[in-house]
């Protein structure tokens, strides 16, 4: 299994283009292309597999500015990083070419530590914001999940008691007689009679706790005969 990554040259210079090719050998395998035009037929054939491309700005039938305008308008070529050579020693250039949509540039003639270094570092950039991206969205994902977990729970049971809320047993009551149409079922109410009373002279805080007793017992005596159990109302 080839593990290395590969990179796109476009180069209109034969010799530059080797030059590249021969710097890069070592770390990396190499496409070449002697203009724009050439470079995008072989980038829309080999675009998953291309880490990262070198590309010369002054060349013929397309040049580096169109190469980039195409490119970066391209959602699927877009995030693949480009680097420039020029030649020129001004600001305009590599203005222009940032502008246009290059990630960096590197300056002619080429210096080989300066262009494995600048190369090694742009793909392993992309690589780790690649990684940063998927851990965020699977960590958004949990989140999310977490979140539409808790939102259920709050759903289905009452917060006081721990019991099923009165939606929920509905639901459940419902799929129990249609999954059991011949069995009869008995249904129990209880009320605690002038259970404000207890709340106005020991407070809410013992109101819940004599309601989560309460819940506890006929929960424990529905379960034992395969019932279900609901706070219905506040008592």
């Amino acid at each position: 299994m080839n593990l290395r990554r590969k990179i796109l040259i476009i180069e209109d210079n034969e010799w530059n283009r080797a030059l590249l090719a021969e710097i890069l050998s070592s770390e990396y395998d190499t496409l070449e292309a002697e203009n724009g035009k050439a470079g995008l037929e072989i980038l829309e054939k080999e675009k998953e597999k291309i880490s990262l491309i070198l590309l010369d700005i002054r060349m013929p039938v397309m040049d580096g500015y169109e190469f980039l305008d195409v490119v970066k308008n391209n959602p699927e070529l877009a995030a693949i990083p480009v680097i420039v050579t020029t030649q020129s020693e001004g600001e305009n250039d590599e203005l222009e070419a940032l502008e246009h949509g290059a990630t960096d540039f590197v300056s002619k003639p080429y210096k080989a530590q300066v262009i494995l270094c600048r190369v090694t570092s742009m793909i392993h950039l992309r690589e780790n914001a690649a990684m940063i991206h998927l851990i965020l969205c699977r960590v958004t994902s949990m989140i999310h999940l977490r979140e539409n977990a808790a939102m259920i729970h709050l759903f289905r049971k009452d917060r006081t008691t721990g019991l099923y809320s009165k939606e929920y047993f509905c639901q459940k009551a419902e799929k129990i007689l249609q999954e059991n149409p011949g069995r009869i079922y008995d249904i129990i109410c209880s009320d605690a009679e002038n259970f404000k009373l207890l709340n106005d002279s020991f407070g809410m805080q013992t109101g819940n706790r004599v309601l989560r007793i309460i819940a506890e017992i006929c929960d424990a005596h529905a379960k034992e005969r395969h019932g279900i159990c609901s706070r219905f109302y506040a008592d």
